[in-house]
């Protein structure tokens, strides 16, 4: 005879927290202050806030391997790029080289694309609100 055991969901997910990490490429003001008052956001939410600084001279190569290895790091929950980013850098690149379900920010293009088909459940969400906010149309609407 089998014996399963219970397990009580909440009290996993009580003893788990999410993982964002902010990825910063050289010194800039602005996004320093965004960064503050997006740690402060996550501290109210139990949510852990990696700052990842790289310095500006920081090579495309460079920040893609970094980012791919975050892609692979299960302990990461999320990833979101703040910018600007220096001009050397492509940041479609680097928005492309997060993986769908880890991009905060839901720049990935293919995030992007899935608006146009109105397929709304993992997009960017200025545009998912943009979208509600409207109607919901998706690529049909005159806004």
């Amino acid at each position: 005879m089998a014996v399963h055991k219970s397990i009580d969901g909440k009290a996993v997910a009580d003893s788990w927290t999410p993982k964002i990490v902010s990825v910063l490429i050289g010194d800039n003001l602005s996004v320093d202050l965004s960064v503050r008052n997006q740690r402060r956001a996550a501290e109210k939410v139990n949510m852990h806030l990696d700052e990842r600084h790289y310095f500006g001279d920081i090579t495309e190569p460079e920040i893609l391997a970094a980012i791919g290895s975050m892609n692979v790091d299960p302990s990461i929950t999320g990833i979101i790029v703040q910018r600007p980013v220096p001009e050397a850098i492509s940041i479609k690149r680097m928005q492309s080289a997060i993986h769908p379900l880890k991009n905060i920010a839901g720049k990935h293009p293919a995030s992007i694309g899935n608006i146009v088909y109105n397929e709304l459940e993992l997009g960017p969400c200025t545009a998912m609100a943009a979208s509600n906010y409207y109607g919901g149309q998706g690529s049909g609407s005159k806004w």
